[in-house]
């Protein structure tokens, strides 16, 4: 007896090492299935104790009558065995022969034999869902158009009429890389621009001028039916007139009224209403053909911005001069006079069908021009801002309330840096901020001013509901919050700040706002609920018509995703983010599998 206990402590060592190495043994002998422990006779017949014992070997497993381990290592072989119909010995000679692991009981060596047949296609799936995944990422990753408001005439383009309260994803622009969203200020209908030169319109309830040449009923009695426009202006729909003209922007107003497009070689197109002359073709008589029509007395210049009325146009060129065309009753032409000298017709006598060059008191270089119901306003590259038309209500921003003939000066924001502006039915807005030496200030935005009559709140002023100068926004003042761009329309306002929040005010008809109004009209802005989800970076384009908003989430890269591997892997993934890219964009190609 041991009774040193260092050496009882190696002797337990050795035995657990030796009985761990018996068990090895034994495992391994019962794996390759070369032996098998039975009693002999013989020994019996010797005067052997019963329990002795011998090993013995056995013939190799079979299958239809051929040694397993002769068969082939070919997954065409082995594709058409039954492994559920083998004997545990033959899985295990199977396994064998191919390489895969023998531990197990026989439900799992048929799992492992099957999936080391079928390993080529459930690799070949796994890559397909992968890059399924990816393609859905990137479109994701594209950007989306959201809107909400009215939608009885399709105006939402959600493929039905029902008003939405908060901002919905356009699916069907899910994925087309929209880069702008336009609508008119009077309007039921919208357009998108695509980042491949697609333009999309939609809305208007069948009657809105969308671009699209009118289509004649089918004939039932021809052989194939007629041809039939499966179009539906509650979805959007491409225009293809505009495909080979490769539009960069869009102005329109009014459902009944008339749109101008710009294209990016600066070459104007026109369509819808003509009774004034708005389409600046030379004549109010109404267009040969329903699709766009180029402007013929603006092709020799290069037109950079486009505003649109009522019933009147007005564009500037890239040598900064304004020239306007369509109706003059209001003075909204800014070319100094309400009729045409000479013509008879009193109908005509209003009327300028052709672009009509304006003159301003000093020389100026136009950059930006916008156009209300019956007034405009243009903003010069030395960010003064100049309004004419129709005064009535403080639209222009000027003290007076009677009609301006001419470009005047708004002198109330004669030292700020006016960047932009738009104008609507019954009010004006602007941005504008300090001025500086230099001119990067034009990249971090400005204070938003309001101007005109606000009897729905549109002003964004309090309970104020008119201003006949132009007046700072202060709830926007107050939270610090700089725009970039601020659209109006008949009733609301939009503006988009300089970090991507969307702020709306005015009246909350049918959830225009995107946002509840306890009072139903919004007397100053507030921001839209957020509509940040996976995939999408801040808001890049706002738009709004007669009673409904667009806004359009701009593409990002958002998270980097590797190639997954496993379940865990893909499930681990990160579907929502609140964090704010420093730049966006698409990434077009497939990713390398």
């Amino acid at each position: 007896m041991l009774t040193n206990p260092l050496e009882r402590i190696r002797l337990q060592r050795a035995k657990k090492v030796l009985e761990a190495q018996q068990d090895q043994l034994r495992m391994q002998m019962r794996m390759e299935g070369e032996h098998k422990l039975r009693h002999d006779p013989y020994l019996q017949l010797q005067g052997s104790p019963r329990s002795s014992t011998a090993w013995i070997k056995l013939p190799p497993a079979t299958y239809k009558g051929v040694p397993i381990s002769a068969y082939p290592k070919t997954r065409d072989f082995w594709s058409s065995v039954d492994f559920t119909k083998l004997s545990t010995r033959q899985l295990r000679a199977a396994a064998d022969l191919l390489g895969v692991d023998l531990d197990g009981k026989k439900v799992a060596l048929i799992a492992r034999l099957q999936d080391w047949v079928n390993a080529a296609a459930i690799e070949a799936r796994r890559k397909q869902l992968e890059r399924e995944t990816r393609k859905r990422e990137r479109i994701e990753a594209s950007g989306g158009v959201f809107a909400f408001g009215n939608n009885f005439a399709g105006q939402l383009g959600l493929g039905h009429r029902n008003a939405m309260p908060v901002a919905t994803e356009i699916t069907a622009l899910k994925g087309r890389k929209i880069v702008k969203v336009f609508a008119g200020f009077d309007g039921d209908y919208a357009f998108a621009l695509a980042a491949d030169g697609e333009m999309f319109g939609w809305g208007g309830n069948g009657s809105a001028p969308l671009g699209r040449p009118s289509v004649e009923a089918p004939d039932v009695n021809q052989e194939d039916g007629g041809h039939r426009d499966t179009s539906t202006f509650l979805l959007p729909n491409v225009i293809r007139s505009l495909r080979v003209e490769d539009i960069a922007s869009i102005a329109c107003s009014r459902t009944t009224g008339h749109v101008i497009a710009l294209s990016s070689s600066g070459q104007c197109f026109g369509w819808g209403k003509n009774d004034f002359g708005e389409l600046g073709l030379g004549h109010v008589r109404a267009p040969e053909a329903a699709g766009p029509q180029l402007v013929d007395g603006l092709k020799n210049y290069v037109v950079t911005s486009v505003g649109v009325g009522h019933c009147h146009s007005v564009v500037c060129t890239n040598g900064g001069q304004v020239y306007s065309f369509g109706a003059a009753w209001g003075g909204q032409l800014g070319v100094g006079d309400t009729k045409r000298e000479g013509i008879k017709d009193k109908h005509l006598q209003v009327c300028f069908p052709s672009p009509t060059l304006v003159s301003f008191p000093t020389p100026v270089r136009i950059v930006q021009v916008a156009c209300g119901a019956v007034h405009t306003g243009v903003v010069s590259s030395s960010g003064h801002l100049f309004t004419f038309g129709c005064g009535d209500g403080g639209r222009l921003g000027t003290p007076t309330s009677a009609d301006v003939l001419v470009p005047t000066l708004v002198t109330a924001l004669e030292t700020e840096f006016v960047h932009s502006v738009c104008c609507s039915n019954w009010h004006t807005l602007c941005i504008a901020g300090p001025r500086q030496k230099s001119t990067a200030s034009k990249m971090v935005g400005g204070w938003v001013y309001a101007f005109g009559t606000g009897l729905h709140g549109q002003l964004g002023l309090g309970k104020q509901k008119q201003a006949l100068l132009p007046t700072r926004v202060q709830e926007l003042v107050r939270r610090k919050i700089k725009c970039i761009d601020v659209k109006a329309s008949s009733y609301h306002s939009v503006a988009l700040a300089v970090d991507g929040t969307v702020f709306t005010w005015g009246r909350n008809s049918s959830g225009c706002l995107g946002r509840e109004t306890p009072e139903g009209i919004s007397w100053e802005p507030d921001v839209v609920a957020d509509v940040k989800t996976w995939g999408y970076g801040p808001v890049a384009s706002i738009a709004c018509g007669n009673r409904f908003t667009l806004l359009l989430a701009s593409p990002w890269t958002g998270i980097t995703k590797g190639a997954y591997g496993a379940v865990q892997e893909m499930n681990d993934r990160r579907k929502m983010t609140d964090k704010m890219p420093e730049a966006w964009r698409v990434e077009d190609d497939d990713a390398d599998l």
